[in-house]
């Protein structure tokens, strides 16, 4: 009975904050000066593609950082922090110096090499946890972003010919995000969102307690292995379209575990929409902070996500 009123009342949050969400779409979409003699394409074009893809791109991290605290039994697990955002950015990268397959994939080729850096970064991460050495994951995870991050800058270096436009993409953002983008983003998230929020019994078995996981016949290594597939391939789509954008899986799940609990029934659905209010308040910061100058996005969310991070390692090290 206590169980049946606290899921009614949970639905009652999501339906607010799902609201909460709409105004802000709203607000962002028509927000700024559009000229007369171009309003509808330019509310139809770039308005309304750029933060429907802004807000899916933040409840996919959000998701990933939930998936990747609980199944590496991390608190600090983030998918920037543990370099699979760098990863993702140095084959995107890699797909923008060759333009050849450009011609033949179309917009399709940042997300393959985004995928495949993602994935590439994801095994690191996943052979040293499998070797039983997870306290070394976050020094792992910067490891790895430095490897990649210094490839990425190589490339860069000696690609001069759109360096500034890779620079900024690095950073991460959402400017000229168009309808392709959305339907890149769209049925991964669905697709992972619903395979995740399906098995929540078992990540809430694994987050408590992997002998007891074992013990109702969940087979651990198998499901920890898949899910973290399954997010890695995410965050590779998500970095193909915004480029690199930090600390939004950090954060939002930590906040979500404080106001609704670590029940992953209630946490996976409220982080999902928490992370998408987010980062929509952080491209808002970033179009009109400095207007008409447009900052990239993953600066504000650094700004938010550096401070909590130090927190959170000051806590860990008291504990």
């Amino acid at each position: 009975m206590l169980m049946r009123k606290l899921r009614v009342n949970f639905w009652k949050v999501i339906f607010l904050l799902g609201f909460f969400l709409s105004f802000l779409l709203f607000f962002a979409i028509f927000f700024g000066q559009i000229t007369s003699e171009h309003f509808w394409y330019i509310l139809l074009q770039i308005r309304i593609p750029r933060v429907l893809v802004c807000s899916l791109v933040g409840a996919s991290l959000a998701l990933c950082g939930v998936v990747f605290q609980c199944l590496l039994h991390n608190s600090l697990a983030d998918p920037y922090i543990l370099g699979i955002s760098a990863g993702a950015s140095f084959g995107a990268v890699v797909s923008f110096t060759l333009k050849n397959f450009a011609y033949v994939l179309g917009i399709w080729h940042t997300f393959i090499f985004s995928l495949l850096g993602s994935f590439v970064a994801a095994l690191i991460v996943l052979k040293i946890f499998f070797f039983k050495q997870p306290q070394r994951l976050i020094l792992v995870g910067v490891v790895v972003q430095a490897f990649f991050s210094s490839f990425i800058s190589l490339i860069t270096t000696l690609t001069p010919y759109g360096s500034i436009r890779l620079q900024f993409w690095l950073l991460g953002g959402f400017l000229a995000r168009d309808w392709n983008h959305f339907f890149i983003v769209f049925p991964f998230f669905l697709f992972c969102f619903m395979l995740v929020f399906l098995h929540y019994r078992e990540l809430n078995l694994i987050s408590f307690s992997e002998r007891e996981s074992l013990n109702s016949g969940v087979d651990v290594a198998r499901v920890r292995f898949f899910f973290l597939s399954l997010v890695s391939i995410l965050t590779g789509v998500c970095v193909s379209v915004s480029g690199t954008i930090g600390f939004v899986g950090l954060v939002v799940p930590h906040i979500s575990r404080i106001l609704i609990g670590s029940n992953h029934f209630f946490l996976i659905p409220f982080a999902t929409f928490l992370g998408a209010i987010f980062l929509v308040l952080a491209d808002l910061f970033a179009r009109f902070l400095f207007y008409p100058i447009e900052i990239p996005v993953g600066v504000i969310t650094s700004f938010v996500g550096a401070p909590f991070f130090i927190f959170l390692l000051k806590r860990d090290k008291n504990s």
